[in-house]
């Protein structure tokens, strides 16, 4: 039996409220670390054009997000809760459609369940918490799904106008999108073949909304392609053959599932296999989708990082909730309620970890506090991204440079034409963060008229001090 509408209703409102609750705790807590020193000097560019250049430098994503939160810091500023809440709220939003798509699916129940699944969930807590543009795609990914699902079943103006729209922002979010759309092109094929011409046109006009931002894309592409190659390479050790497609890596999962999608149009298999999941309705979404699923955390996660790494497939994980809650709801006896209340169980004891867990970012704020105020100093950079997180909490005014990475004989060309400032300071701070492999060229030169005094090795970061 299914629940009512008013109960439903009512406990909605509660896993929001909770959900609300365990996002906005300690949600400043937490230093600004890298990736959000990237999101803030970007955003915090004086006007809309000045967003859109410093994304060439700074951004290999679309702006969506960046925009956002440009204008959300001109009202509530540039804080750490400030500038993360706006990730807050579209996480809390992200469980309201996930409700709605859980209902569009299968039932109230099942619904409910996704919502709490989402809603306690340790990952969407973390990134509900962070100043990137994760969850602002999640959303829209669940968003894009509920009215693709919506259209195929009712093929009215409105359900395409909205769906287009939030089509569009889902690509102007990220450009995991274009799989996002891939997928349902996929399935409308597969087993909505009359409504394909429909879906066609539709992404015609989604296309064309995203025209102006093409130019932007194609001149990121090459860099995308290069900073992959370069992690695939020497980060990961993958073989020069594979590493050098870079960015072409990201086609596995699509071909793979092209590769599904011809096995199942085959003619010796189309009729049994389609029939069957036209007989499940609209709720093969959920099988067909999480194939697809299980190949993007098979493949491309392991590609870039670790698999515990969830940042890249976390706009897939709806699938898993919306999957797990409607098999809780088809179990029968008092297992159902044994399972759902382990989840709580797992999901409370992950949440009251991560929350209990310290330097969970780089503290940048202490590293700040380290380095002594002089008039006869300078800090360097071991890449000069680190820069940005560092100045979100440094007002001093100690001269600071950048330093460049590349082959060793650039890296020495570069020391030279700014030894004479670093050689005319008595105290030399060099910032180190994140990847600073082959920093031995700047180290020797500065080791040449300075003495290493002192180490600071904090969680992430790592700061010496040399005194002539």
């Amino acid at each position: 039996m299914d629940i009512s509408k008013k109960g439903a209703q009512v406990l909605l409102a509660v896993i929001l409220i909770a959900a609300l609750i365990l996002r906005g705790h300690s949600i400043g807590q937490e230093n600004v670390w890298l990736d959000e020193g990237y999101s803030l000097h970007v955003a915090q560019q004086g006007t809309f054009g000045e967003v859109i250049a410093s994304m060439q430098d700074y951004e290999f994503n679309p702006p969506l997000y960046f925009i956002t939160l440009h204008y959300w810091m001109k009202i509530f500023g540039s804080s750490e809760p400030a500038i993360r809440s706006l990730s807050l709220i579209f996480g809390i939003l992200g469980i309201l459609i996930i409700y709605l798509l859980g209902q569009e699916l299968f039932e109230r129940k099942t619904a409910l369940l996704a919502a709490m699944l989402m809603g306690t969930s340790m990952i969407q807590l973390a990134y509900s918490q962070e100043a990137r543009a994760y969850m602002l795609f999640s959303l829209l990914t669940i968003l894009s799904t509920w009215l693709f699902v919506r259209i195929l079943r009712d093929r009215s103006g409105r359900n395409y106008v909205l769906y287009v729209v939030v089509t569009a922002l889902l690509i102007y979010s990220h450009y995991f999108g274009f799989l996002v759309i891939f997928l349902q092109g996929a399935i409308a094929y597969l087993f909505f073949k009359k409504q394909i011409r429909e879906w066609i046109k539709a992404q015609a006009v989604v296309g064309l909304l995203f025209l102006p931002w093409l130019p932007h894309m194609l001149s990121q592409l090459p860099m995308i392609h290069y900073g992959l190659q370069s992690q695939f390479l020497y980060k990961v050790g993958m073989p020069a053959a594979i590493g050098n497609l870079g960015v072409g890596l990201f086609a596995v999962p699509v071909l793979i599932l092209i590769g599904v999608i011809v096995f199942i149009s085959w003619r010796g298999y189309q009729h049994s296999i389609v029939k069957f999941f036209r007989q499940l309705g609209l709720r093969f979404f959920i099988v067909f989708v999480l194939l697809f699923g299980i190949v993007y955390f098979v493949s491309v996660p392991q590609l870039i990082v670790p698999v515990y790494y969830t940042r890249y497939p976390i706009f897939l994980f709806f699938l898993f909730y919306l999957g797990v809650s409607k098999g809780i709801v088809m179990m029968k006896g008092r297992w159902k309620t044994v399972l759902v209340l382990f989840l709580l169980v797992v999901n409370s004891y992950a949440i009251y970890t991560y929350k209990v867990t310290e330097d969970k970012k780089e503290p940048w704020s202490e590293a700040v506090s380290i380095i002594s105020e002089s008039t006869d100093a300078v800090i360097l950079f071991y890449d000069g991204v680190v820069q940005l997180p560092f100045d979100y909490y440094y007002k001093g005014r100690i001269p600071e440079i950048a330093l460049i990475q590349g082959t060793d004989a650039v890296k020495q060309e570069y020391w030279d034409s700014i030894s004479d400032v670093v050689e005319s300071k008595q105290e030399v701070w060099l910032v180190l963060s994140h990847s600073y492999l082959g920093r031995r060229v700047y180290e020797s030169n500065i080791e040449e008229r300075a003495s290493l005094t002192e180490t600071y090795d904090l969680e992430g970061i790592k700061i010496q001090k040399y005194v002539s």
